[in-house]
């Protein structure tokens, strides 16, 4: 296990996707899923204790309102919410005031393990945020806080301290406000990275890419046949290396992608309002350091 302060090993971006806010968020949530794989919170894990902290903050809510403030589906919530109560740490009853739906609480043991997770969770938090400085990290705290606005749910310590918690916020709504807004377009955020990443470093090779984008070689084979088929993405035999093919984005392709970064430029665009003068430059520049992420080179 990594040291407190010993950070994760350098990553390399695509060029046009290395000051892209919603993409270092997607990849600081991919550090965030890693270090909880390895973090000692024992075997409950980031997003059971959030609900807990959730419920110590508020109350008893509703099992919807709790879904839709942790951005959790409704259905993947009752299947949590069935595990924390098997093992006592909520607790359901029917809503008086809604016969149809459950008011989900915290139970005294939950409050304990969440506090006894408290240590661990802070170990993982800053192994997250090793690359900054105490002031560095207090401003990515901040502006973290700011793109997420009033979706940023109340939650207890020491969940409410940390800054995986807010990269995972902003995480999911830039997620969905960049899907949504590319859907006219016809493609998904991970289209849009692919299509990116083919753009800025072709030709190369779906090795090179699964590692640019840090994905499984079966996800790149599975996004490259699927935007080969719609005819986005040409594979030609790579003259360097006859077993791999070389990858390069066909004419139809580049109207496509102009019309999917205007789309994630305007979803940017109103998220820095929130943020004023320079905060999203700032916030890019404080996740690519904390994530120690460089240019690669084509």
């Amino acid at each position: 296990m990594l040291s407190l302060r010993e950070p994760e090993q350098t990553i390399y971006l695509a060029p046009s996707l290395a000051a892209n806010v919603g993409y270092l968020l997607h990849r600081a949530f991919q550090r965030l899923q890693a270090l909880a794989a390895t973090s000692a919170h024992g075997q409950h894990q980031g997003r059971e204790l959030a609900i807990v902290a959730r419920l110590l903050a508020t109350g008893p809510q509703p099992q919807h309102e709790l879904a839709n403030a942790l951005t959790i589906n409704r259905s993947v919530m009752v299947h949590l919410l069935d595990e924390l109560e098997a093992i006592g740490f909520v607790a359901r009853e029917r809503n008086p005031s809604d016969r149809r739906s459950h008011l989900v609480s915290a139970t005294p043991a939950g409050a304990l393990a969440l506090e006894g997770a408290a240590p661990a969770l802070r170990e993982a938090d800053g192994r997250l945020t090793a690359r900054l400085s105490a002031a560095s990290r207090e401003r990515l705290f901040e502006l973290l806080g700011q793109f997420a606005g009033a979706a940023l749910p109340d939650v207890v310590a020491p969940i409410s301290q940390t800054v995986s918690f807010r990269v995972a916020r902003a995480h999911f709504l830039i997620a969905a406000a960049a899907n949504t807004a590319l859907v006219p377009v016809g493609l998904d955020v991970r289209e849009y990275g692919l299509l990116t990443s083919v753009h800025d470093m072709a030709p190369c090779s779906q090795q090179q890419l699964a590692t640019l984008l840090d994905v499984s070689g079966p996800v790149i084979v599975e996004l490259v046949d699927g935007l080969d088929a719609r005819g986005l993405i040409v594979r030609e035999r790579n003259p360097d290396d006859r077993r791999s093919y070389a990858l390069r984005l066909t004419a139809e392709a580049e109207p496509l992608l102009a019309g999917a970064r205007d789309a994630v430029r305007g979803v940017l665009a109103q998220t820095s309002e929130r943020l004023g003068a320079g905060g999203l430059e700032d916030l890019a520049r404080l996740l690519a350091e904390m994530l120690g992420a460089q240019v690669a080179a084509a």
